[in-house]
């Protein structure tokens, strides 16, 4: 029985019903295929892209007498994943990394004893001097002052989550 309304305008159409009680064949496509789409691009990120732990700290570098010393201080619980050769990422306080880029060095040694803040003294080798990642040459002065990151290790996304799921299993 159809519905009238006062005006004598049909309220209830079966026609119509049968046109939205089913979703579009076409929309359920489309719909999984954006899906699936999006789903791939995010799992082939996880193999292209890495994340880089990192260990940060405060770098001084000493000129005198044409010698250079670059030092960095670590807190007690991050230095032990500091190994020597890995690459040391330093920005300068003087000198904006956004204008003037980075200066890259490799970590020489790392010292046995901490200072009297807790801290372990990274000796670092800055094979390129006062050069920076962009290619530009930052003025010497005696002493210098910035931060420092020390890249311990640079793992796919993909072996990050293999991990986390690891160590999530039932014992």
């Amino acid at each position: 029985m159809k519905d009238i309304h006062k005006d004598n305008t049909e309220l209830h159409c079966e026609e119509v019903q049968e046109i939205m009680g089913e979703m579009p064949s076409i929309i359920q496509l489309w719909g999984t295929l954006v899906i699936a789409v999006v789903a791939i691009v995010l799992f082939a990120g996880c193999f292209l892209f890495s994340s880089p732990e990192t260990v940060n700290g405060k770098v001084m570098i000493a000129v005198a007498n044409r010698k250079m010393r670059t030092q960095m201080l670590v807190v007690d619980t991050e230095v032990w994943k500091i190994k020597a050769g890995q690459k040391v990422m330093i920005s300068l306080d003087r000198y904006p990394s956004s204008t003037y880029g980075h200066l890259t060095g490799y970590v020489i040694g790392v010292s046995d004893i901490p200072n009297q803040d807790n801290e372990y003294t990274v000796m670092i080798r800055l094979p390129h001097g006062f050069t920076s990642d962009t290619n530009c040459a930052m003025p010497v002065h005696p002493m210098q002052r910035g931060k420092g990151e020390v890249v311990v290790s640079n793992e796919r996304l993909i072996n990050k989550f293999i991990k986390g799921i690891d160590g999530f299993k039932p014992q």
